[in-house]
C-alpha cells in the first residue's frame, strides 16, 4: 500500500484550539493510495427542487438538523432532534393506571408454570398506552425564513439548486427570491446540538428577509411521526419565553410536557432581523440547561471540515469506481451515502432508533435486536421476575432503561447474544441464556419456547419453538462466553457446557432450514415467506457454528430463490441474504440482493422504508455496509476480497470478520 504525507494548512484559531504540532499553521497527515476525498465527493448529494418526503441532513450523531430545499426549515418543518430532547406526557388519572408500577402485564405459562410478561393487559389500557409512548422524542424546534414578514412558499422560488459537500459536512443551498440570489451555507457542529448557518444576499441589505425560529408541542400521537415531529397548532399547552436578550444573542426557554431545554441564537415563534449588511451568519445552540455559550458560523465551519476529513481518512474504506458498471456505482453510492447518514443519525451516546434523528419511530425508541441497551438493574429483574438466571435483555427502550410492554416486545429473544462483547455482563447474558433453555425429557435436548416469537415476529407464539436463528445463535453466544472464561483462567459453569452440547437441532422442511420447528408446512404457506428469511443468519451473520449444516444452508438459499415473496421484504433482509451468498461463494448474488429493486434508496442515501415502517430504515444502510465488509475483507479461513468476477475493487483498513 502507498503511503505518502501532505501538509493540511489550516487558520492559526483552529491550529491553536485542534491541533499540538511544532510546525505553526500546518501538520503531517497520512494519505491512502486511493483518493478517498474524490470518491466521497464523487457521490454529493444534489437536489434542484422540494422533497416532501426527506430532508437533507448534517449533524453528530447526538444531534440532526433536517434541511429542506432553502437549506433551513423554511417550506417544510423537517426536524431538529437530539440524543437528549426526550418528553414526557401526562400520566393517566384513572384510579390504579396513575404510576407507572401499577403496571402487571399479564401472567403467561411457560412450561409448566405462570411466568410474568410485560404484554397488553386489558385492565390496564391507559397505563399501557402511557408506558409504550412515554418517554418520546420531542422535535426541538424549526428554523425558516420570512420575506417581508411573510411565510415563503415553494412557488416563490426558483433557479433551486442544493449540494451537500460529504468531505466537509456543509451543505450549500442557493435559489432566487424576489428576483434576487439567496445563498445559504449550513454546517452542523461535530461536538454539540449546534447548527451554524450563513446567509448572503442583497435582501439582507434593506431587512426584507428575516429568519424564525418555531417550537411545537411534541405528542405521543402516533408510534411513527414522519417525516415531521410534533403538533404545530397546539400553542396553548406548552410555554417559550425569552430568557436572555442582547444585540448578539438570545436564549429561549421551551418547556413541555415536564421537559425544559433551551436554545441559544445569535409565542412560540421568534423573529431574527437582520439589516444593513448584505452577509448574516448565526448559530443556534440546543442545551438542556441554561447556557449562553455559543460559536460563530466560521469555527463551527472549521470544526465541521476537519471532522469529517479525518472520518473518511480513517478506517476503512472501498473503491469500486475503477469498475464502470451502472451496479458498481450505484453500489458505492449506497455506501458513501451510508456512511454518512450513519455517521449523522446512529453514532450517537445511546443505541439509534430505527429512523436515527430524522423523524420519530416508535416515539423515537429503540430497539434491541438491532442494538444492545443499558444491562443493569432492569435486565438482572427482569430475568428474576420470571424466574431465570442472569440478565434478559427486552425489546425495546429508551434512555430510562425501561422497556416498553407488547407481546412481542416481552416474546422476542434473539438480541440476547448482541452485547457479548464486555466480560463485565457477558456472564449475565450467559446465564439467562442457560436457565432459558428448556430440558425436554422426551426428545432429550434443551429447547428455546414456547412461548416464544422468532425474528421474523410472524407465528403464534404459543406454539412457536426451536426457531432456526435463535439456537444456533444460543450455541454461537454460549461458545463466546465459554472460551472468555477460560481467557480469564476461570472455569466454564457445567450448565453452559451442558446447554450448549445439548441444544435441539435445526428444524428442516423438504431439506431446507425453516422459520421454527413447528411449522411443517412453511414452505407453502404464503404468511411464513412473506417476511424476513432470518434462518439463513445462521451461516452469514454467525461464522461456521457446530449444529449448520452448510450443505442445507444452500439448499435454503436455493429454496428461497424459488418461492420467497421478496417484494413484502425490507431493511436488513436484503444484507443478511448477501451475507450468505458471500460466504457460500456467490459474490454475484449477493450484488444482487444488495441490488434488489424492492430494497430502496433515495437520491441523498435515505434506506426507504416501504409499507412496513416509515422512511429511512437505518437498520438497512448498516447492513448493508456490514456485507461489504464481508465482501471487502473475507473471514477467518477465507480472508481478503469477495468481489464478483471482474471488478476492480480497491479496498483498505479491512480486516477478516468471524
Amino acid at each position: 500500500m502507498e503511503i505518502w504525507r501532505v501538509r493540511l494548512l489550516l487558520p492559526v484559531e483552529d491550529y491553536n484550539t485542534h491541533i499540538s504540532d511544532p510546525c505553526r499553521g500546518w501538520k503531517w497527515v497520512e494519505v491512502s493510495r486511493i483518493n478517498r476525498r474524490e470518491v466521497v465527493r464523487r457521490f454529493n448529494p444534489v437536489r434542484t427542487n422540494l422533497s416532501s418526503t426527506t430532508p437533507i441532513q448534517v449533524g453528530n450523531g447526538n444531534f440532526a438538523f433536517g434541511a429542506d430545499i432553502t437549506g433551513l426549515q423554511t417550506i417544510l418543518p423537517y426536524n431538529i432532534l437530539s440524543s437528549w430532547s426526550w418528553v414526557n406526557d401526562s400520566l393517566p388519572t384513572e384510579p390504579g393506571q396513575d404510576d407507572p408500577s401499577d403496571f402487571t402485564g399479564l401472567d403467561w405459562w411457560t412450561h409448566g408454570r405462570l411466568v410474568n410478561y410485560d404484554m397488553p393487559n386489558p385492565a390496564e389500557a391507559a397505563l399501557l398506552t402511557w408506558l409504550r409512548a412515554n418517554p418520546h422524542r420531542g422535535n426541538l424546534g424549526r428554523i425558516g425564513r420570512l420575506y417581508n414578514g411573510k411565510n415563503i412558499s415553494l412557488a416563490d422560488l426558483s433557479n433551486m439548486s442544493q449540494n451537500l459537500d460529504l468531505y466537509t459536512g456543509r451543505l450549500t443551498s442557493e435559489f432566487f427570491l424576489g428576483g434576487e440570489r439567496v445563498v445559504v451555507q449550513t454546517v452542523g457542529s461535530p461536538s454539540s446540538d449546534e447548527v451554524a448557518v450563513r446567509i448572503d444576499s442583497q435582501l439582507l441589505q434593506n431587512g426584507s428577509l428575516s429568519v424564525f425560529f418555531y417550537y411545537p408541542l411534541t405528542t405521543r400521537a402516533a408510534s411513527f411521526q414522519a417525516p415531521f415531529v410534533g403538533d404545530w397548532n397546539a400553542v396553548s399547552n406548552h410555554t417559550t419565553k425569552l430568557s436572555l436578550n442582547d444585540h448578539q444573542k438570545a436564549v429561549i426557554e421551551h418547556s413541555l410536557g415536564g421537559t425544559t431545554y433551551y436554545s441559544s441564537i445569535l409565542t412560540h415563534r421568534y423573529v431574527l432581523n437582520p439589516s444593513g449588511k448584505t452577509t448574516f451568519s448565526f448559530t443556534s445552540t440546543y442545551t438542556p440547561e441554561l447556557s449562553t455559550e455559543v460559536s460563530t458560523f466560521n469555527r463551527i465551519k472549521a470544526e465541521s471540515a476537519i471532522w469529517w476529513a479525518k472520518y473518511w481518512e480513517s478506517g476503512s474504506f472501498v473503491d469500486l469506481t475503477a469498475t464502470r458498471s451502472s451496479d458498481t456505482e450505484e453500489l458505492q453510492r449506497r455506501i458513501i451515502l451510508s456512511q454518512y447518514l450513519l455517521a449523522v443519525n446512529c453514532a450517537g451516546r445511546d443505541p439509534p432508533q430505527e429512523a436515527g434523528l430524522q423523524n420519530n419511530g416508535w416515539y423515537g425508541k429503540f430497539h434491541l435486536e438491532m442494538v444492545f441497551w443499558h444491562l443493569g438493574h432492569w435486565a438482572d429483574g427482569r430475568a428474576k421476575e420470571q424466574g431465570y438466571s442472569g440478565a434478559r435483555l427486552g425489546k425495546m427502550s429508551d434512555p430510562s432503561d425501561r422497556s416498553a410492554p407488547g407481546e412481542i416486545n416481552a416474546l422476542l429473544v434473539w438480541q440476547q447474544p448482541h452485547a457479548m462483547k464486555w466480560g463485565t455482563i457477558l456472564t449475565e447474558l450467559a446465564e439467562f441464556m442457560a436457565s432459558y433453555a428448556w430440558w425436554n425429557s422426551w426428545t432429550q435436548v434443551y429447547d428455546l419456547g414456547p412461548p416464544l416469537y422468532p425474528s421474523s415476529e410472524n407465528t403464534n407464539p404459543n406454539s412457536t419453538y426451536n426457531p432456526t436463528f435463535e439456537p444456533a445463535y444460543w450455541r454461537f453466544g454460549l461458545q463466546i462466553a465459554s472460551e472468555w472464561k477460560r481467557r480469564q483462567g476461570q472455569s466454564v459453569p457445567s450448565e453452559w457446557t451442558r446447554v450448549q452440547r445439548n441444544l435441539a437441532a435445526l428444524p428442516l422442511t423438504d431439506g431446507a432450514y425453516t422459520i421454527c420447528a413447528d411449522l411443517p408446512d412453511m414452505w407453502a404457506t404464503y404468511d411464513y415467506i412473506s417476511d424476513h428469511p432470518s434462518q439463513v443468519a445462521v451461516y452469514g451473520l454467525l461464522p461456521p457454528t457446530p449444529g449448520v449444516d452448510v450443505g442445507i444452508v444452500n439448499a435454503t438459499m436455493m429454496k428461497i430463490n424459488q418461492v420467497w415473496n421478496l417484494t413484502n421484504s425490507y431493511g436488513w433482509d436484503f444484507p443478511m441474504l448477501a451475507l450468505t451468498a458471500t460466504r457460500l461463494g456467490n459474490p454475484q448474488q449477493a450484488v444482487d440482493y444488495l441490488l434488489n429493486p424492492v430494497f430502496q434508496f433515495d437520491d441523498v442515501g435515505n434506506p426507504i422504508g416501504g409499507t412496513r415502517v416509515p422512511t429511512p430504515y437505518f437498520p438497512a444502510s448498516s447492513s448493508l455496509l456490514l456485507a461489504v465488509a464481508m465482501m471487502a475483507g473475507g473471514w477467518d479461513g477465507d480472508e481478503g476480497p469477495h468481489f464478483p468476477l471482474g471488478w476492480n475493487a480497491k479496498t483498505e483498513g479491512f480486516t477478516p470478520g468471524l
